[in-house]
């Protein structure tokens, strides 16, 4: 029995190894190279420094579209074993998906996605067919990265069934068209009550707009027939700080609402108010004794 225990011992090391080897060598082949080097080593060099004008930047520019395929299987990775793990223990040199930790490949992906944008958007149909998976937050990432050859998936998205998938695509829409007011109205009037609640909470960081329209654009919120649209419009009012006070007077009235849901809401968005407030007037207190002192 032991010969052959040792013969299967052998037989499956050397499957081992040649599984190994394929690996290795499919990676070598499948990864985009410049100058002899492969796209990978470029990203981790582009890393230490994130300057466009570096050789580095340059050659991941040069590579170009042939990268997206690259970065959006980095961007997606996910923690498992590894073969890439195997050979940076035993120190072999294989560079493909080099890291064993999906963190590293995310990072290194966003970098080469923020320095390529609308170049890798070759790369939009591979992130499309995970965007409604669980955790795609990387993929969202990238794809707000590659910017405005986006917005046709992006908008398509926002008629999924899926919370969290739509959820992202109103937030990817809003930070590629940060500026753009005419974005922002669109998805505060879109048919569906979660995108325009989605939209609401986005309000508050839309810095460009004067605070008091932010203010007045969430107090209408509140009026939405939708209760979910209509919540995330009174959360979206605590995100604009002391400024909220100036909502007190409409939110105590907004609290007899017979909406049971909505009620519970405004009233603790009223606590939270009020409670900075006091807060805030403690520490202007305390100022003025010392001051005084």
């Amino acid at each position: 029995m032991k010969p052959l225990y040792r013969q299967f011992l052998r037989l499956a090391f050397a499957l081992a190894v040649l599984i190994f080897a394929s690996y290795a060598l499919i990676s070598y082949i499948a990864e985009p190279r410049y100058k002899g080097r492969s796209f990978t080593s470029w990203l981790r060099e582009y890393e230490q420094n994130l300057w466009d004008e570096s050789e580095s930047a340059r050659a991941i520019l040069a590579i170009g579209t042939n990268a997206a395929p690259t970065l959006a299987k980095m961007v997606l990775a996910q923690e498992s074993f590894s073969l890439a793990r195997v050979a940076k223990k035993l120190r072999i040199p294989i560079e493909f998906l080099a890291s064993s930790e999906p963190y590293e490949n995310h990072r290194l992906a966003m970098n080469g996605f923020r320095l390529l944008g609308p170049t890798a958007s070759n790369a939009l149909p591979f992130l499309s067919s995970v965007a409604l998976e669980p955790d795609a937050y990387y993929a969202y990432e990238a794809i707000q990265a590659i910017g405005q050859p986006a917005l046709p998936l992006l908008n398509q998205m926002l008629s999924t069934t899926n919370h969290e998938a739509k959820r992202y695509a109103v937030w990817s829409i809003l930070n590629i068209n940060f500026k753009d007011f005419g974005a922002l109205s669109n998805l505060l009037i879109y048919p569906d009550p979660q995108v325009r609640g989605e939209a609401y909470l986005c309000v508050p960081s839309r810095h460009y707009i004067p605070q008091a329209d932010r203010l007045e654009i969430l107090l209408r919120g509140i009026g939405d027939p939708q209760t979910f649209a209509s919540q995330r419009a009174v959360l979206g009012l605590r995100q604009l700080g002391l400024y909220a006070t100036n909502a007190l007077p409409r939110l105590y009235e907004l609290q007899s609402t017979t909406n049971a849901r909505l009620a519970q809401e405004i009233t603790t968005t009223i606590q939270n108010i009020e409670k900075r407030v006091r807060i805030e007037q403690t520490s202007m207190n305390k100022a003025t004794a010392l001051s005084a002192k």
